[in-house]
């Protein structure tokens, strides 16, 4: 059988030791090529960017292209134990890392694909997003809009946030929405929980949504000087709201293409001075900090004036339950937790992170702190 295969798709089957051939270089050998359905002669048989022989490692679909294992790039952030800004924020007593980038249309469109394909009861798709569904095969599946891969997801609530973070924490497995899958994990998501805006970060949570204080320390802190810029830039001059351009402190804000989000990264030398990007404007983004009734939100979006992009007055109240088209998040690997890391050849290997057993998270001081109130509740 495997002889017909070979000369189907334009291999000598006299070629010795064919039961191990592997003439595309995916790591799938022909006979295993043959039973999952993949081409032979691609290394990518859906043309998503990872190779067929990592898909099937970290259990994604090699056939599909909305289903792949996550990559992220994360920017430490060091200087454990700084002091706070005069707002009160952005004090952190130990080391940690932040993704660089806010969560992308292309990465949570692999979450959806892995958990809504069948059923979707906590509506983690909206047909706002720039995220299209269609029925294969009597299931979901779920693809960016073409051009859209790498914006920011938006129209996302707090709780697709922490499902999200759920998901990546039990190691982005394929299954309907469960409690192995997004409604435990790093958060306890339950009915109670969110009807009293009680969800809190877990104490063994491998990944987490950043605390105001993280998120803060990550867009201002000034690890040279041990301070803080007055914007997320690397500088305390105000930003220039307008479109991608290579100028320094830049954002999209303003609305300077319409009210539309940019790619993620699309300024790239106006970056906080711990490598983050886009931590003013584009989408503001959500913390786990619980503010009264509601969460806190940081950075400003691609509609904020200048100066709501500014350490005292970036912070603002959001109704956790709602996504709005301004509003997205970025992850936080937890210190002493176990979480992937995209090696050079595409997998995704287990890695020790950091710090000794147990999680950062997450003494509330009583601290006095200036809120920054410039930016009042948008819900």
């Amino acid at each position: 059988m495997l002889d017909g295969f070979e000369v189907s798709n334009g291999f000598d089957p006299g070629t010795p030791g064919d039961q191990s051939h592997d003439p595309d270089g995916d790591g799938l050998t022909n006979a295993t090529e043959q039973a999952r359905g993949t081409d032979p002669r691609a290394s990518d048989s859906d043309g998503d960017t990872w190779s067929d022989g990592a898909e099937v490692a970290e259990r994604t679909d090699p056939l599909h292209p909305g289903s792949y294992p996550l990559d992220f790039a994360w920017a430490a952030i060091g200087n454990a134990a700084n002091a706070a800004d005069s707002t009160g924020y952005g004090a952190v007593d130990y080391d940690y890392e932040i993704s660089k980038f806010e969560v992308t249309v292309r990465q949570y469109v692999a979450f959806l694909n892995a958990v809504a394909s069948n059923d979707d009861p906590n509506g983690l798709f909206d047909p706002a997003s720039q995220i299209t569904r269609s029925t294969v095969s009597g299931a979901w599946r779920y693809a960016a809009v073409p051009g859209s891969e790498e914006l920011p997801i938006d129209f996302v609530s707090l709780y697709d946030a922490m499902r999200f973070v759920n998901w990546m924490h039990n190691g982005q497995p394929a299954g309907d929405s469960g409690p192995a899958t997004t409604e435990s994990g790093a958060y306890q998501i339950t009915a109670a929980g969110i009807s009293a805006n009680s969800i809190e970060l877990v104490p063994s949570a491998r990944f987490a949504l950043p605390s105001e204080d993280e998120w803060y320390k990550a867009a201002y802190y000034d690890p040279a000087t041990d301070g803080y810029f007055d914007y997320p830039t690397g500088a305390s001059t105000p930003v220039a709201c307008g479109p991608p351009t290579s100028l320094v402190r830049a954002a999209n804000c303003g609305q300077p293409i319409g009210g539309e989000v940019t790619p993620v990264g699309s300024y790239p030398i106006s970056a906080s001075p711990s490598g983050t990007f886009d931590q003013g404007g584009n989408v503001w983004e959500w913390t786990d900090e619980i503010g009264g009734a509601s969460r806190r939100i940081r950075g400003g979006g691609f509609a904020s004036v200048f100066n709501e992009l500014a350490a005292e007055s970036s912070g603002a109240d959001a109704d956790p339950s709602v996504g709005e088209a301004d509003v997205g998040f970025r992850v936080v690997p937890e210190p002493g937790g176990v979480w992937p890391l995209v090696a050079g050849v595409g997998l995704l290997l287990a890695i020790e992170h950091g710090r000794s057993s147990g999680s950062r998270r997450r003494a509330r001081r009583s601290v006095a702190r200036t809120d920054p109130g410039a930016a009042p509740s948008r819900r």
